[in-house]
């Protein structure tokens, strides 16, 4: 069997980037004839850290906001929730490379280097990192990628340069969006090189799949809810938000379960849940009635479940244009509202319709493939 090596990001406290490691080393291991390793590169390091210069008052507000966390026991909870998933579900190199250097002067050894999914090429947050293009890894040794994102509309010409000469070692290029194929054609990137896209490793696995996850759980509320998840950092979802929250709950009648500490205009009852873990995000996307979400993971988790969903997207001018993208491809365009929308009308018909699911299972079923080809 062979061996192959994964740098992905999977060490950070966000619930899809740890499922798609481990999906996609799951899916390897049982269905590629390889032996699997996510290669124990941590994220962030040096490398990746830009100064900021906050104010003084927002200084002691952001430490005042640690204190009340850690005081409340949420920073212990959330760390020890990942930590488990990492030590029960992930299985890692046996070094852990803290730096760039690290990884260059004792490279881990496999007979094939795979860059893994995640907005691992985001040059905003991981800052061209060389890593997270394989260059650490012997030349005599095939590098592939599967699902790979840049997570933005287009990359800065001056790195052209430079991530052309990166992408020209890999043997075979699988990408999540299909607006990363545009980015690395503009670049030049040689056409002797197969580009792809494929879907994002979560997909690989079916629903029943993550069950021995989801029961892991130390958080199952009872009865019937719509489940709301938001990125608190990524952008403003109102005033759509708040329009769409009520006119789900008009409609089912049920409780709501919020992700986070995202603050909405919404006057009905939400139940904020923030200190959960990866079993817990998958055990409450699985139990949902309906998910409203801004997460490209919390629309990926409603597709695997088959969960009806809104997703709110951001203005086209943000760059992130992933969610968008991904439902476009799949004729599913019905089912996102772009946060500025003041009166925005969820979709209520069937959301499943036969031209999706059919777009969704060609796209699992080509990047399946796809997966096994460059694992030989």
């Amino acid at each position: 069997m062979k061996s192959i090596g994964i740098i992905t990001i999977h060490r950070i406290h966000n619930y899809g980037s740890a499922l798609q490691a481990y999906a996609l080393q799951h899916y390897i291991q049982k269905n590629c004839s390889a032996n699997a390793e996510i290669i124990d590169y941590i994220f962030p390091n040096e490398f990746h850290k830009t100064p900021v210069h906050y104010s003084l008052v927002k200084k002691i507000r952001i430490e005042l906001g640690k204190l009340k966390d850690i005081l409340k026991g949420k920073t212990g909870r959330i760390d020890r929730r990942f930590n488990k998933f990492k030590d029960d579900f992930l299985v890692l190199s046996e070094r852990s490379y803290g730096s760039v250097d690290e990884i260059n002067s004792n490279p881990p050894v496999y007979e094939i280097y795979m860059t893994g999914s995640d907005q691992v090429w985001n040059y905003k947050t991981l800052k061209n990192d060389p890593v997270m293009y394989l260059q650490f890894a012997p030349k005599d040794k095939p590098r592939v990628a599967f699902g790979a994102s840049f997570a933005q509309k287009d990359v800065p010409s001056e790195y052209y340069p430079l991530l052309r000469n990166y992408l020209d070692s890999y043997r075979s290029i699988g990408v999540r969006e299909q607006n990363s194929i545009e980015i690395i054609k503009r670049m030049g990137v040689s056409p002797t090189i197969p580009l792809t896209m494929t879907c994002d490793p979560t997909m690989l696995l079916d629903s029943s799949e993550y069950d021995e996850i989801a029961e892991r759980s130390e958080i199952k509320p009872t009865g019937k809810y719509i489940l709301c998840y938001f990125l608190d950092y990524a952008f403003n979802p109102e005033p759509a938000l708040t329009k769409v929250l009520e006119q789900i709950q008009h409609k089912l009648n049920i409780p709501i379960v919020m992700l986070g500490q995202r603050k909405s205009n919404f006057n009905g009852e939400i139940k904020v849940i923030n200190d959960i873990g990866p079993c817990e995000f998958a055990y409450l996307m699985k139990h949902a009635e309906y998910v409203l979400t801004s997460s490209f993971h919390g629309l990926m988790f409603s597709l695997i479940n088959r969960k009806p969903f809104t997703a709110i997207i951001p203005d086209p001018k943000s760059g992130d244009c992933r969610i968008k993208d991904m439902l476009d491809y799949l004729k599913m365009s019905k089912c996102y509202i772009q946060a500025d929308e003041a009166n925005p009308k969820i979709f209520e018909g069937k959301v499943y319709d036969d031209e999706a699911e059919n777009s969704i299972k060609s796209l699992i079923t080509s990047s399946q493939k796809y997966l096994k080809e460059i694992c030989k």
